[in-house]
């Protein structure tokens, strides 16, 4: 089996060892992956998910594994499995729950799953007023998009 596993993180480099240990599986291949991964494993110097979406038409690898969050907000693992390709990674819809918190909050709501109190806005100055008479300290700023675990503010006072 060939199997092609999308990114270049840690997390990534972890399951291209993992796929490798497989004896059903026998190649692993890593785009875009990075100069640590390249040690032990072929490298597709594929950049975008388009280009990363034609070598698999063309190639067509065995499964695709795709990594970062970043593939499946645009869709990737649908792509796939329009052109016949199996992957592990959840359709766009899926994602969303990691790719908008206001989303993944209301579906909380919704389904009575606890969660911490939230306010979403869409204005800076009201999102400002909101934290400065509602909220009690320390507050919790997130951004609605996908920040690679960088969109998190911690307010601990006015």
């Amino acid at each position: 089996m060939k199997v092609l596993v999308i990114g270049s993180g840690g997390r990534e480099h972890a399951v291209a060892e993992a796929f490798a240990r497989s004896d059903a599986v026998s190649k692993v291949m890593v785009a875009p992956g990075n100069a640590g991964i390249a040690r032990s494993f072929e490298i597709l110097p594929l950049k975008s998910i388009n280009e990363q979406l034609q070598w698999c038409e063309s190639n067509r690898p065995d499964l695709v594994f795709i990594g970062p969050e970043q593939p499946l907000e645009q869709g990737m693992a649908d792509r796939l499995s329009q052109i016949g390709i199996p992957c592990v990674g959840p359709s766009q819809a899926a994602a969303r729950i990691e790719s908008s918190k206001i989303f993944a909050k209301r579906l909380m709501q919704k389904y009575n799953v606890p969660t911490a109190a939230f306010f979403h806005s869409y204005s800076l100055d009201e999102a400002m007023d909101y934290v400065a008479d509602s909220c009690p300290y320390p507050a919790v700023i997130k951004a609605d998009y996908l920040a690679a675990g960088k969109g998190v503010i911690i307010v601990q006072n006015q």
